[in-house]
Formats: C-alpha cells, structure tokens, sequence
C-alpha cells in the first residue's frame, strides 16, 4: 500500500517581463526575450538548450492556461520550473524519468541543479546591479519545501536543496495540527512576501 505523504512546495517572485510592444516589434536582439528570433536562434552550449527547454515548457504551460480563461494570466513560469526541480530531486524510478520528459531535462541531476543555482542568481531585466540599482524594480525569491513531520528524508536530498536551492524542508504536522501547520507557512509566507501575501493557505 503506497503511503501519501502531504508535500507544499511555496516559491515567490515578484518580477516584470517585457521583450515585444503591442505590435510585434521587438526592442531587443536578445532570442530568450523576443520570439520571433528565439524560434531561428539556435542555442550554442548544453545550458542554453536546457534554459531553451524551460522556456518551451513556460509557453507550453501558458497555452494551457490560456485556453481555459478568456481573463488575463499573470503567473511565473521559473517559480513552477524550481518547483518542480525541486521535486525532481527527491524523485526516482518511473516518477523521475516521466518528469525529466515533460521538462525537458537532458542534463544529467547534478548539471541540471546547478543550472538552476545560477538561473536564481540571474537579476531579470529592468532590476540593475549592486552598482546601479533600478528604483523601478525590486526582485525577491523565496523557496520553501513543506513535508509531513516524522517521514523519513534521505539527507542527501537536504543537502542538495541547501547547495543548489538556498532552501531548507520544512517539517509540519498537517495530519494532527492542520491549522498550526496553516498559520506556521502563512507566517513564512507572509515574511518573505514582506506582509503583500497575508493568507496563502
């Protein structure tokens, strides 16, 4: 009998995307911005193709959405990717390998996290550097992986959220204490989003 064990995976980012106006045109060179040269481009190194692969995966994932809403979709297709990255490093068997194939993983588990290790590293467009910060935006990324208190965790799969994630798991009792394990990850919740989300869950 397979034992479910209840897993939140929390990731913010507060970020603005911008790479074509409103009638086609693009103001960039740059292929992962503008789409009509990411689709001649062609990526020229193993992490390009992988960066390329997620960014499938984005337009993949909006398509989805798009077609079950007329209303306007706001969501951020690196948080759902770490997110599952995440996942995807505690998994095995048919789970990993079925997961690698819809992402689009080619790399092999400790390339693909330390691709992501940098990828969080990368401030977005608009938000400047440490010598030149912009005042137009502010990027913040928070991760946090929420477990049922008392399942059995290999510690390998702690280190390498800690080395390529920044992010720890977080024990919980959402069995016996589903309210103390509500307001506990609406508490981080509402620290990391600095009090803009109050009541996640």
């Amino acid at each position: 009998m397979k034992r479910h064990v209840p897993v939140i995976c929390l990731l913010f980012v507060s970020q603005t995307l911008a790479g074509c106006g409103l009638d086609g045109e693009c103001w960039t060179d740059d292929p992962r911005v503008c789409p009509q040269l990411y689709q001649q481009a062609e990526p020229e190194s193993e992490f390009e193709q992988q960066v390329w692969a997620n960014t499938d995966f984005a337009l993949d994932f909006y398509r989805s959405l798009s077609n079950k809403t007329n209303d306007n979709i706001f969501f951020s297709p690196h948080s759902i990717e770490v997110m599952l990255a995440m996942l995807w490093a505690g998994a095995g068997g048919q789970t990993e390998a079925e997961m690698a194939d819809t992402l689009g993983y080619q790399m092999d588990r400790s390339a693909l996290h330390e691709l992501f290790r940098q990828l969080n590293q990368i401030e977005p467009y608009g938000v400047g550097d440490e010598e030149e910060p912009s005042d137009q935006m502010r990027f913040n990324l928070a991760n946090s992986l929420w477990l049922q208190e008392g399942y059995k965790i290999k510690q390998s799969y702690f280190d390498d959220l800690e080395a390529y994630y920044q992010s720890g798991v977080w024990l919980t009792d959402f069995v016996r204490f589903p309210e103390h394990a509500q307001e506990t990850i609406n508490g981080w919740v509402h620290v990391q989003t600095e009090g803009l989300i109050k009541d996640l869950i």
